[in-house]
């Protein structure tokens, strides 16, 4: 049923006649084992990207597969041979330069099966839309491959520890106003992260991320919810789509932004009994992301 469909948009009813060979604690447990998961309030359930991958161990298309999938692998390799910093693809991309499916290559990222069945450095999902891949630039190195790479770059990062070091001591010295880059410039939440990040071949950027959600970098912007700029629910024009079941038809909400401010905001489709339920569905989880961030005592 799946094919070549992400596995995050083939949904699996057990009331349906094809499944009543299935009996309710299988589902359960394999539930419990991550396989599958609870698409609520569906009552419907939809494959992990771990349980994708056990299924296709146990049709014995895993290896067939992988042979296909080589091409993708290839395709996200040739982003980072011979470079230093990490790369940010669309799966669209992607698919588009290996020839191979979206959906396959959403599944590959989803599964990680380079780590899960090779033990390689795989790649990732960058962001919350799940559609924007990140390559770090080990991508594809096996652990001892990883070792002899160490030791050859020793005195590389032997240098780049000293700079560091010098860095550090220039910090420890540094004024408010020079800590506050350090800071969301909107609430004050302190940065999680940053990473490197090259675009093509002739440029690169930085990605900093800060614990209020505030993300900037790589020609993108995710606000704060301090930020005066946040987009409201007004913001959004909800759209509706009704699915038949056994119980009755179901509704999903569909948020669709009208600014570009709310075009930044990922916000979920969510599904409900009805048109009402469904959209205030996706009121919670908008309420819940817009919180302004508060710092821990």
């Amino acid at each position: 049923m799946v094919g070549e469909k992400p596995v995050d948009q083939t949904f699996f009813d057990p009331t349906d006649s094809c499944f009543s060979a299935i009996l309710p604690t299988t589902w359960d447990a394999l539930g419990a084992r991550k396989w599958i998961e609870g698409v609520s309030p569906l009552e419907q359930y939809r494959l992990t990207g771990e349980g994708w991958l056990g299924a296709m161990k146990f049709t014995d298309q895993l290896d067939s597969f992988m042979k296909e999938a080589g091409k993708i692998i290839a395709t996200m390799k040739s982003y980072v041979k011979g470079r230093t910093k990490a790369m940010l693809v669309s799966v669209e991309e992607l698919a588009e330069r290996s020839g191979i499916s979206a959906g396959l290559v959403f599944n590959l990222i989803e599964s990680r099966v380079l780590e899960r069945r090779y033990g390689k450095c795989g790649a990732s999902w960058y962001g919350s839309s799940g559609r924007m891949v990140f390559i770090p630039r080990d991508f594809g190195i096996e652990p001892l491959d990883l070792d002899k790479l160490f030791k050859e770059d020793a005195e590389i990062r032997l240098r780049e520890l000293e700079s560091e070091i010098d860095a550090t001591k220039e910090e420890l010295s540094f004024t408010k106003d020079e800590l506050s880059r350090f800071q969301c410039p909107y609430c004050g939440a302190p940065l999680s992260y940053t990473a490197p990040i090259e675009l093509d071949e002739r440029t690169s950027d930085t990605v900093e991320a800060f614990e209020c959600g505030y993300t900037i970098g790589a020609g993108s912007e995710q606000p704060c919810p301090s930020d005066p700029r946040f987009p409201k629910l007004e913001d959004y024009d909800f759209k509706f789509k009704g699915f038949d079941t056994k119980w009755g038809t179901e509704w999903v909400c569909y948020p669709v932004p009208k600014t570009d401010m709310a075009r930044r905001i990922h916000l979920m489709n969510q599904a409900g009994r009805t048109q009402e339920e469904a959209k205030q569905n996706v009121i919670r989880w908008y309420e819940q992301h817009a919180k302004p961030w508060k710092r821990r005592l």
